[in-house]
């Protein structure tokens, strides 16, 4: 480690801790008369105004002439207006997703704006402005303490936690100076603290945080976090002091992992003398009584504590060494903290973390080395060694393949700590390492995990969530590993029922990799040939066309294929299609042309199998399922990719009488599918999606994509059409003029840039000149501008545009 800064240099001793310039810099006021201006111009408010204290933003308490009080908050020009939107947003949120929570709400402006930048006089920077509502209460340091009032603060930063974990924002992974992950860049601070005994304690905290608890972060369950549930943020009721009335203060908001909460709110919460561990396994067992916490986030707590401990004295210190005239304020807690981390510094961690155990009724989990991210070095040789076991035959995205190493929302980062948008996995579907869905597969695989031929409540379950999701119709739910299973059981159940082998499907299907269905996937690649019984038809082209014309053009490709067949001595058993058509180049408009083809095969004695792999679980916005936009009721339905966040969980939804003459003729067993994790794992992606309200998020998100991308037309002309529906998208690219590359060169070419500048897709269709967009379903407005954005410059670099 370098040598600590002499404290002649105050800013110095700050150099390594992110975020110094705004957490050191002093408040911003604001005169009350340009406050007062402000409320009436843009709100429509006038009262009484008086200044509130806060760290850094300016704060005011309006009383209105009508008894209304409401809290105005305007942010410090040093705070950036992302970082004030994180926390704006974190409120809207909350407000739709947990209503009972006691936090403040946001006051629209006259225009219905949760917020606004404004322009200050003598100020450069822009700054936000926001109305809250005033929350009734007593600050709990100013109520009589017990501990039915400490066990409610922990069960109600467990439901704040388990509420917050469903947004995503830009502005969560930036680094910020009260974040535990930036413990030990705050030991320079520690310069200011005279007493040598008490420097070398917080010293040694946070040398035992980097070293030992830091590499074990990146591993645990992450989510946006309160990150300050200390004393002063929080109200109680006057008569009741054991009930929470107010959650106070985002300001100190980031993403982290979700064990960080717990840490800094305990850190306030433990008695200043004698034995703290009593006080802390109390606190934490209330937690998981509400929020479920897993054998490796206990194992850190105890580390967390003494980190954030040594944070608070670290940077108090610091801040009122160089804000002597604010000391009283930021020095509130600085003397209770050292009491505090004096009583947990002889901590012996094995003890601890066997106490929290125990005290939450969960088993240690073994001691198992922490992982370290990869190097350049590792990534070249991961390369070798993988073509050295696994041969040819696999395939990797990008000419500089990527070396992934953690997945969280919207966002991948690389072995060297890179961030990228992912607006390609449709498997994460509620975004990558969802909490509630680790969570859940965590807690049953801890419990039980078998097969199907002994009875367990998590199969049936599901099964009636999911078919309650389905046409009546559909009444029996069958399960598998990956779709490519499921869509072969689809072609043996329908083989089975009407006695036919015929299969039409479309000319750059991709279906599957099992023998029946590899024969029936031509996207992969000139050298699957086709099964004998199969038969193809091209895609519907719907530039120009409207419903009946396109429905007519598709359905005389169905006849002629059905004709085809039998020339040649063939029935046909069924029609599969992906029902937006995605490896053709996405065909998803107009809705309702399905469905004149899925009557000629019918007609003819056949099945409608819709292919949900891709399009299913609210992905098109505008349905939870692909066919419901064509209003079809389909004989067979398939399942899988975004069925379990990752989990390999996929199915079938089938009618009865479809169902039978299989069911009669050959039993089914599948080793894993509808085992009680995927299960598990299927059930808390269900949950999502339902109180994330996923799937109108996928229709608004998604129309405000594809707007941004038409507009790009106007810029850029090797940009064609935009198909698709809610998040599921494909960009058709062009050739304008001889003197620019084939468009499948282009794509190949963008698809490269977008991945270097931090954003991935990929390309599809027969010629793979359409760019296939499809993100995770947490996927927000911001992130598509960001993606848009990214793509602009990325054809706007001339570089792109020379001949092949």
């Amino acid at each position: 480690m370098s040598a600590l800064p002499t404290f002649n240099d105050p800013d110095a001793l700050a150099r390594d801790l992110p975020g110094a310039a705004l957490l050191g810099a002093d408040p911003a006021p604001v005169q009350l008369e340009d406050a007062a201006a402000l409320l009436a111009e843009h709100y429509g408010l006038h009262g009484d105004l008086s200044p509130l204290t806060g760290e850094r933003d300016a704060n005011f308490l309006l009383k209105t002439a009508n008894g209304q009080h409401c809290m105005l908050k305007i942010s410090h020009p040093l705070e950036t207006p992302l970082v004030a939107d994180f926390q704006t947003q974190a409120l809207l949120h909350l407000a739709r997703h947990a209503p009972a929570l006691p936090v403040q709400r946001l006051v629209p402006t006259l225009s219905g704006q949760p917020s606004l930048t404004v322009h200050l006089p003598h100020t450069i920077a822009p700054r936000v402005m926001r109305v809250f509502s005033y929350l009734e209460g007593l600050p709990m340091p100013q109520a009589p303490r017990s501990e039915a009032q400490r066990l409610n603060v922990a069960r109600s930063l467990a439901a704040l936690d388990s509420a917050m974990a469903g947004l995503q924002h830009p502005a969560g992974d930036e680094d910020l100076p009260w974040d535990i992950q930036q413990a030990h860049r705050a030991r320079g601070l520690l310069q200011t603290v005279a007493d040598p005994a008490r420097r070398a304690l917080a010293l040694s905290a946070l040398a035992d945080f980097e070293s030992e608890t830091l590499p074990r972060l990146q591993a645990l369950p992450r989510q946006p976090i309160h990150n300050d549930f200390n004393l002063y943020n929080l109200l109680v009721d006057p008569a009741e002091p054991e009930r929470m009335a107010g959650i106070l203060d985002l300001g100190d908001m980031v993403l982290a992992p979700r064990i960080n909460d717990l840490a800094v709110a305990a850190s306030y919460q433990l008695s200043e003398a004698g034995d703290a561990l009593p006080a802390l396994c109390s606190f934490v067992a209330a937690y998981h009584s509400v929020a479920p916490l897993s054998s490796a986030e206990l194992t850190v707590l105890p580390a967390l504590v003494r980190a954030r401990l040594a944070m608070v004295v670290a940077i108090s210190g610091w801040r009122a060494a160089r804000q002597p005239h604010n000391a009283d304020y930021l020095l509130r807690n600085n003397a209770i903290s050292w009491a505090r981390l004096s009583s947990v510094a002889g901590w012996t961690d094995t003890a601890v973390v066997a106490a929290l155990h125990q005290a939450c009724g969960l088993s240690p989990q073994r001691e198992e080395t922490p992982p370290v991210l990869p190097t350049t070095t590792d990534t070249t040789a991961l390369l070798a060694r993988r073509a050295h076991l696994l041969g040819p035959a696999y395939r990797l995205f990008y000419e500089e393949p990527l070396h992934l190493v953690r997945g969280e929302g919207v966002w991948l980062h690389d072995a060297q700590g890179k961030r990228y948008l992912d607006a390609y996995n449709n498997v994460a579907s509620v975004g990558h390492s969802h909490p509630h869905v680790v969570e859940a597969i965590a807690r049953q695989a801890s419990t039980l995990n078998t097969h199907t031929r002994y009875l367990h409540a998590g199969i049936v379950d599901y099964a009636e969530r999911l078919l309650a999701h389905m046409p009546t119709a559909l009444g029996h739910a069958m399960f598998t590993c990956s779709g490519s299973e499921a869509n072969d059981l689809a072609l043996r159940i329908a083989r089975a029922h009407t006695g036919a082998q015929g299969l039409i499907i479309t000319r750059y299907a991709y279906h599957g990799v099992t023998a029946a269905l590899a024969e029936a996937s031509p996207s992969l690649g000139a050298l699957m040939r086709l099964g004998n019984t199969v038969r193809t038809v091209p895609a519907p082209q719907a530039a120009g066309h409207d419903t009946v014309e396109v429905g007519r053009h598709f359905a005389q490709g169905v006849r002629a294929a059905i004709a085809e067949m039998a020339a040649a001595g063939i029935r046909p058993a069924a029609l599969l299609v992906d029902t937006v058509f995605s490896s053709d180049g996405v065909y998803t408009h107009p809705a309702g042309f399905l469905q004149e083809a899925v009557q000629a095969v019918r007609d003819a004695g056949g099945l409608f199998i819709a292919d949900e792999v891709q399009p299913g679980f609210g992905r098109t916005g505008e349905a939870f399922w692909g066919f419901e936009r064509h209003r079809l009721v389909p004989d067979i339905v398939t399942l899988g990719k975004p069925m379990g966040n990752g989990h390999p969980v996929a199915g079938i939804a089938v009618q009865p009488e479809v169902l039978a003459a299989f069911a009669a003729t050959c039993r089914y067993f599948n080793t894993f599918g509808g085992n009680p994790v995927s299960m598990a794992a299927a059930s808390a992606v269900l949950d999502v999606i339902e109180r994330e309200g996923l799937q109108a998020n996928a229709l608004a998100a998604g129309s405000h994509l594809r707007e941004r991308l038409s507009a790009l037309r106007q810029r850029h002309p090797q940009v064609g059409e935009v198909r698709g529906a809610g998040l599921f998208i494909g960009v058709a690219l062009v050739q304008p003029d001889a003197a620019g590359p084939p468009p499948a060169t282009l794509a190949t070419r963008v698809v490269n840039a977008l991945r270097q500048h931090g954003v991935l897709l990929s390309a599809t269709g027969p010629a793979a000149d359409t760019l296939k967009i499809r993100p995770p379903l947490v996927f927000q407005r911001e992130h598509a501008d960001l993606l848009v954005d990214t793509l602009d410059r990325v054809l706007s670099n001339p570089a792109l545009h020379h001949p092949a």
